[in-house]
C-alpha cells in the first residue's frame, strides 16, 4: 500500500488499528483494519479510484462509520448506502472478517443517525433534498417505534442533536430556541422540552462543538 496516503488512524481494540487511505488527495477514502504488528490486513471498504470525475474502481458497498461500539471491540456500526440515493441501512462490520450483519433498515428518509452510550441507534434526521423541513425521529429503545419529536423548517431555525447524556435519555442539542444566537441545551425527548441551558452567549453562536461519548462531555 505505497501509492496513497494514510489520512486517519484510530484504535479499534487493544490489538487492532483502523485507518483511512485517500486517493490522490481527493475526498474519496478507503477504510482498513490491521493488527498492531502489521499482520492480518482487512479491507473494510475498498478505496474508490477516481480519474477526474470518472469512477474507475467503485466498491460494491459504500458506507459511513456511525459508532465505534466500544463495548463490542470486534465491530463497527456503519451506514451502508443504497446506491447514490444518500439513504442507508445500518450494519455491523466485523473488523477481522469484513462480514456485514444488518442491524436495521432505514425507517424512512433518514440521512443522519445518533446512537446512545450503549451504541443503540436512538435518533435520526430524516429529509429529502426537495423538502423544506427536516424531521427528527426518536425511539425510547431498540424495541420501540420511531416517533417524530421535532420538525425543523428551512427558515434559519436551528435544532441540532449532539449526543445523549449518561442517563441515555437526556439529549444535548444546539438550537437558537427563540434567541438571536445558537446555544447548547439539554432536552428531554420524552417530554419534548428543553430542560436546561449548558452554554449561551448573547453575541456569539455556540459552534465548533465536539461531543465526546467516551469523555462523557460536550466540548
Amino acid at each position: 500500500m505505497k501509492e496513497e496516503n494514510v489520512t486517519g488512524l484510530f484504535c479499534l481494540n487493544d490489538d487492532r488499528l483502523g485507518f483511512n487511505q485517500q486517493f490522490k488527495g481527493q475526498e474519496s477514502t478507503g477504510l482498513y483494519a490491521v493488527n498492531a504488528d502489521g499482520t492480518k490486513l482487512s479491507v473494510l471498504q475498498q478505496l474508490v479510484a477516481l480519474e477526474g470525475e470518472t469512477v474507475v474502481n467503485a466498491p460494491p458497498k459504500q458506507f459511513a462509520v456511525i459508532d465505534d461500539l466500544p463495548d463490542d471491540p470486534n465491530h463497527l456500526l456503519v451506514a451502508v448506502y443504497r446506491g447514490r440515493s444518500g439513504l442507508a441501512d445500518l450494519f455491523r462490520v466485523n473488523v477481522y472478517t469484513e462480514k456485514l450483519t444488518k442491524v436495521m433498515n432505514n425507517p424512512g428518509k433518514v440521512r443522519q443517525w445518533l446512537t446512545d452510550r450503549a451504541g443503540v441507534v436512538r435518533l435520526g434526521i430524516s429529509y429529502d433534498e426537495t423538502e423544506e423541513a427536516r424531521e427528527v425521529i426518536y425511539r425510547r429503545d431498540e424495541k420501540s417505534k420511531w416517533v417524530t419529536i421535532m420538525t425543523v423548517p428551512a427558515d434559519g431555525e436551528e435544532w441540532e442533536p449532539l449526543g445523549f447524556d449518561g442517563d441515555n435519555r437526556t439529549l444535548y442539542v444546539r438550537a437558537n430556541a427563540g434567541r438571536s444566537t445558537s446555544a447548547i441545551y439539554t432536552y428531554d425527548p420524552e417530554q419534548l422540552k428543553i430542560t436546561g441551558t449548558v452554554f449561551a452567549h448573547d453575541t456569539y453562536d455556540a459552534g465548533g462543538i465536539i461531543y465526546n461519548r467516551h469523555l462523557k462531555k460536550v466540548i
